[in-house]
């Protein structure tokens, strides 16, 4: 999950192995942005943004 929405892979990792904080990270990461998706639409709103 983290690899789709962006994030350090290795660093979500080991928190996500950490007892109890791990069910509070989970809650986090899934509430979390894609950082990959947000950087494409922001990509789109520029082009179109300097068309007008």
């Amino acid at each position: 999950m983290a690899k789709e929405k962006g994030r350090n892979v290795v660093l979500w990792t080991i928190l996500e192995c950490i007892p109890f904080l791990n069910m509070w990270m989970l809650a986090f990461f899934v509430g979390a942005t894609n950082l990959k998706q947000e950087n494409k639409l922001d990509k789109i709103l520029d082009k179109l943004g300097a068309k007008e």
